[in-house]
C-alpha cells in the first residue's frame, strides 16, 4: 500500500518545470530591452526627484513644517497639563522634549547647547506663551540671515490661524 503523498508531489512539481523554463527563456531573450528601460526610467526618476530641490530656497518649507510641529506639541502640552509650559525658550523646549513632570516626549527635534528648539538656519525658534490667558502662544524663526524683526522672519500666532506667516518680499 502506497502512501499518496510521494505522487502528489511529483505532480505538482512536474507541473512546474515546464513554466519555469518558459519564464526564464522570456526574460533572458528580452534581458538588453529591460536594462535600457529600467535605466531610462531610473534615470527619470532620478532627474525629476532633484528638480524640487534644486530649484528652492533651502530651509524654507522645512521651518514651516518645524513650527507646526512644535504648535502641535504645545497643544498637546497643554491638552495633558491644563497649561502651556511656563520660563523662557530653553524650559518650554526642555519640557516638549520630555523634562516634565510625566516624562512625556512631546516632540523630538534638533537643538542648541542652550537646550533652544532650532530652526533650519540653527537658530533658536522663539516661543513666547502669551502671559494674560495663557492659552495662546508665537513661534518665531529669525529667517536666513539669523536676525529677528526683520523682514525674513518667520512666524506662527495661534491667535491668528494655524498656518505659518511667511516673509514678507
Amino acid at each position: 500500500e502506497a502512501d499518496p503523498k510521494p505522487r502528489l508531489r511529483t505532480g505538482v512539481e512536474g507541473l512546474g518545470c515546464g513554466v519555469d523554463d518558459v519564464i526564464k527563456n522570456h526574460f533572458m531573450k528580452r534581458r538588453p530591452f529591460y536594462l535600457v528601460c529600467g535605466s531610462l526610467i531610473a534615470l527619470l526618476a532620478a532627474v525629476l526627484l532633484s528638480y524640487p530641490i534644486r530649484h528652492r530656497e533651502p530651509g524654507v518649507p522645512r521651518v514651516k513644517v518645524e513650527m507646526l510641529t512644535i504648535a502641535n506639541a504645545l497643544r498637546q502640552y497643554e491638552s495633558t497639563y491644563n497649561e502651556f509650559p511656563l520660563g523662557d525658550d530653553s524650559c518650554i523646549s526642555r519640557a516638549l522634549l520630555g523634562s516634565n513632570v510625566q516624562s512625556i516626549v512631546f516632540l523630538y527635534a534638533r537643538t542648541n547647547d542652550l537646550g533652544e528648539l532650532i530652526d533650519p538656519w540653527k537658530t533658536a525658534y522663539k516661543i513666547r506663551i502669551e502671559l494674560s490667558d495663557r492659552t495662546n502662544f508665537l513661534i518665531q524663526s529669525a529667517g536666513k540671515n539669523k536676525m529677528f524683526s526683520d523682514s525674513d522672519d518667520y512666524a506662527l500666532d495661534s491667535t491668528k490661524s494655524d498656518s505659518v506667516q511667511e516673509p514678507r518680499r
